[in-house]
């Protein structure tokens, strides 16, 4: 009886780390999904918005996801760049995102709102607030509407 005691405690910690490990990996197929789909693909159109965030974040977390992809998968050169390619445009556009919330000012903050709002209740979502704790999703391209639609000027009549 005493003997099978340790045997129930480990098997439920071994089942408890195996789902966890289990949600960590479809956690690590949604990111690298989403780099390879959106981000990717989005990343020139930040670098364009915020040169210096993105390089500033950019080139460190790449450095940071070479020397993980190195001591990953040794000298094999295309699995080394792999988890650059699969999570450095996802990591690289949230942190920028990030520091854009954090550096914009209140009326910057409040025309990216606006815009936003007019296309969420386009979309039938739910348009988000100023008092939020992280910006939304679409948050620097919102913000290069606003600066774009203040350049316009429209032709003369």
């Amino acid at each position: 009886m005493s003997g099978s005691s340790p045997t129930l405690v480990g098997s439920g910690i071994g089942f408890l780390l195996g789902i966890a490990e289990v949600f960590a990996v479809l956690a690590l197929i949604h990111v690298t999904f989403l780099s390879f789909t959106r981000d990717l693909w989005a990343i020139g159109f930040v670098f364009e918005q915020r040169p210096k965030p993105t390089r500033w974040l950019g080139i460190p977390l790449a450095i940071l996801l070479i020397v993980v992809g190195v001591s990953l998968f040794g000298t094999n050169l295309h699995a080394v760049f792999f988890p650059l390619v699969a999570l450095g445009p996802w990591l690289t556009i949230h942190l920028v995102r990030l520091f854009a919330w954090w550096r914009d000012d209140g009326e910057t903050k409040r025309a990216a709102l606006e815009v936003r709002t007019v296309e969420a209740l386009r979309i039938g979502n739910r348009a988000p607030t100023l008092d939020q704790r992280f910006p939304w999703r679409d948050y620097l391209f919102d913000v290069a509407r606003v600066r774009q639609q203040a350049l316009y000027e429209p032709p003369p009549i």
